[in-house]
């Protein structure tokens, strides 16, 4: 009987522990589970919900006991983990992941009961969603005690799939996180502090190349911070995630091009070997096309080759600096020193983003140690060369002084020669000053011819001021004809096109003929143009005389509204929408100048518009720098580039369809200058076009 329970107690012992194999044990709450261990299964199609993964085999799933490393993937993984909770004082867990840059991390935690509950963070989340206040994705775990549950993780990125996880309590979380903080606080401080000293040398000697260095110290920290998850913890792209991740791209074609110019002018590569030359100037080369593609291709790409020239760049800077030294340039010993730790540190971080290696913590942090040394052997790189630069400035000066001993015998040598030479000199000066007595006389006498010929000039150009002065007159005097000779045609010509305005309106249409209609249609069109053409004829008229202009303070919502009164007809023709947003309601200006010049600039928009969509005009005011800018921008048909330089023209028509003479923004060009101010047109065609308006603050 005893063997008969013995052996029934065994096997309810056996089937528990059996039953408890792939469960993850909590105990301890100051204890951090490492890397636990879970199933990953692979959803190809992007298609597989909580419901449809949870009822998959556990056969369609891949057992993982350490870190998952896919390196750069674009497909959903999914993990299955179970937890159970054998601490009866404890049911709030944290799950860490130690690698912040996965775009969106969803955990579903399927209870007993089939609840189920969703948490979601990622890097493309803004940071104000965090759960914990962590520069990590940490979402927290609500498990009761003694129970088992079945945690499914979604891990989508357009990145790298890199997923270093554990499970603890948030006291356990918040203390690692305080280590790593720490290391981190360290390293940043070390690296800031070399910066600035390299940049005080900068400051100091003027040396081109630190300032190079402290650009290359910069960008590293910047990539740094990017791949731990400093910057998007800041917040500071919270609505621009994708921005961010073009920028880590950018950034590392940055780091390319400087590295290498760094080099380039550090080693004197110009100097010593063409060759090396060639090679640095096309990785430079690259890293330019590169950092401008970076803003126009996918993430993944720029990812994959921003890899590449990271492994790449490195290698041809150590192959460098090596050939360098071996070829007698001591300069390069310690930068090839720094360049062999850099590269181990690049390459181990490069093979993890790839996914060739799978990664661990001490891998996470060789990159900064890397840095680091990399660092304090380039500044004692740059030391040394100072250092020799130093003594190479020693010998040059023990040479000059040298020099100057020989050219100091020299010159009292030259002394002797010259007092011999000076007194023979003096005989000859003697004899000439002889002949510059004759030479004297000559010149007073030339002196005289040269008063008579001025005297002569001068009547000559009082005789041609005068002629010059009655030709303005001829000028200004047909200038007052030809402006009387416009006025009397505008006149003369504005009576009879009005008598024939009026007579249209008498006709009554009802009793013609379809083909009368159409005659006296265009009949009437053409009287309005010719009223139009007139009315601009008088607005130059006007303009060329100079009309006084008296400053007033002007309102710029009744100019508004004055405009829509004129244009009423042609604004609810075309359904337009006329927006207004002025930080500056109030202006001191020339109220005929100011209505004329947004009037005619919104009848064009409305004359312009697009046959795609509804027209919409939308005019701003505010302050500029010592000006009061308005701003007039349509969403009309827009303006090639290369008609954007003639749009200001006299009689100059964007489109000869449209009705006008071209002499709107003539007239509104001419009345902006007259105001002082000056006018801009930025456009683009099919998308519309902006004006803006620069008048000086009265």
């Amino acid at each position: 009987m005893k063997k008969i329970i013995f052996i029934n107690v065994f096997i309810l012992v056996c089937k528990s522990i059996f039953a408890q194999v792939g469960v993850i044990q909590l105990y301890d709450s100051k204890h951090i589970v490492e890397n636990p261990a879970f199933k990953y299964f692979i959803d190809s199609s992007n298609t597989y919900t909580i419901t449809t993964i949870d009822k998959l085999s556990d056969e369609r799933f891949t057992a993982k006991t350490n870190i998952l490393n896919l390196g750069i993937f674009d497909k959903a993984v999914w993990l299955k983990l179970r937890i159970k909770n054998n601490n009866s004082e404890l049911e709030k867990w944290v799950l860490n992941f130690g690698f912040p840059l996965i775009d969106s991390i969803i955990v579903y935690q399927l209870s007993a009961n089939g609840m189920v509950q969703i948490k979601q963070q990622g890097e493309m989340y803004p940071t104000y969603n965090k759960y914990y206040d962590t520069k990590n994705i940490v979402l927290p775990l609500q498990i009761s005690y003694n129970d088992i549950q079945t945690i499914y993780i979604k891990v989508k990125t357009e990145g790298v799939v890199y997923l270093p996880m554990s499970i603890s309590s948030e006291e356990s979380m918040y203390d690692t996180e305080k280590k790593n903080y720490l290391f981190y606080g360290l390293f940043y401080g070390a690296t800031i502090l070399i910066l600035t000293y390299n940049l005080l040398l900068f400051i100091t000697l003027r040396d081109f190349v630190y300032l190079l260095y402290c650009t290359y110290v910069f960008v590293i920290i910047a990539i740094l911070s990017y791949f731990n998850g400093f910057i998007s913890y800041s917040g500071v792209f919270n609505h621009d995630r994708i921005l961010l991740n073009k920028l880590f791209g950018n950034i590392v074609f940055n780091f390319v091009i400087i590295s290498s110019l760094f080099c380039y002018y550090f080693l004197e590569i110009k100097k010593t070997n063409k060759y090396y030359g060639y090679i640095l100037k096309f990785i430079i080369f690259t890293g330019i096309i590169f950092t401008i593609l970076s803003f126009f291709v996918e993430y993944q790409t720029t990812i994959r080759i921003a890899s590449i020239l990271y492994i790449v760049t490195p290698c041809a800077l150590l192959y460098i600096s090596l050939s360098s030294w071996i070829s007698g340039n001591y300069t390069a010993r310690f930068y090839t020193l720094a360049s062999s730790f850099f590269l181990v540190s690049v390459l181990m971080m490069s093979f993890r983003v790839m996914g060739i290696i799978t990664g661990n913590k001490f891998q996470e942090t060789l990159i900064e140690l890397g840095v680091i040394i990399d660092a304090v052997l380039i500044s004692l790189a740059l030391a040394d060369k100072l250092r020799k630069l130093r003594m190479d400035k020693e010998k040059s000066q023990e040479s000059e002084l040298a020099a100057v001993a020989e050219k100091e015998r020299l010159i009292v040598e030259q002394n002797n020669i010259l007092e011999r030479k000076i007194s023979s000199r003096t005989k000859e000066i003697l004899e000439k000053n002889d002949q510059l007595e004759l030479f004297s006389q000559t010149i007073k006498q030339q002196n005289d011819l040269l008063r008579d010929y001025t005297e002569n000039l001068e009547q000559q150009i009082e005789a041609r001021t005068k002629e010059i002065l009655e030709t303005n007159k001829q000028l200004e005097r047909k200038t007052d004809r030809l402006e009387q000779f416009t006025y009397i045609v505008s006149h003369n010509l504005k009576s009879p096109v009005n008598n024939l305005d009026a007579l249209l309106g008498f006709v009554n249409f009802d009793n013609l003929s379809e083909e009368n209609k159409e005659y006296f249609s265009v009949i009437g069109r053409t009287s309005n143009q010719l009223i139009n053409i007139i009315e601009e004829i008088n607005i130059l008229v006007k303009l060329d005389k100079g009309t006084d202009i008296e400053y007033t303070e002007i309102d710029l919502n009744a100019v508004i509204d004055n405009i829509k009164d004129k244009l009423v007809i042609q604004i609810e023709k075309t359904n337009c929408t006329i927006k207004t947003n002025f930080q500056v309601s109030k202006i001191k200006s020339f109220s005929a100048y100011i209505t004329s010049i947004i009037y005619n600039l919104v009848s064009n928009a409305i004359k312009y518009r697009s046959s795609d969509r509804p027209i919409e005009i939308i005019v701003e005011s505010f302050d500029g720098d010592l000006t009061t800018i308005i701003k007039v921008k349509d969403n009309g048909q827009g303006i090639a580039e290369s008609q954007l330089e003639d749009v200001f023209k006299l009689f100059y028509k964007i489109d000869y369809k449209q009705e006008g003479k071209g002499m709107g923004l003539f007239i509104v060009k001419s009345q902006v200058e007259l105001l002082d101010g000056k006018i801009e047109v930025t456009s683009k065609l099919g998308e519309g076009t902006t004006f803006y308006i620069h008048l000086p603050n009265k």
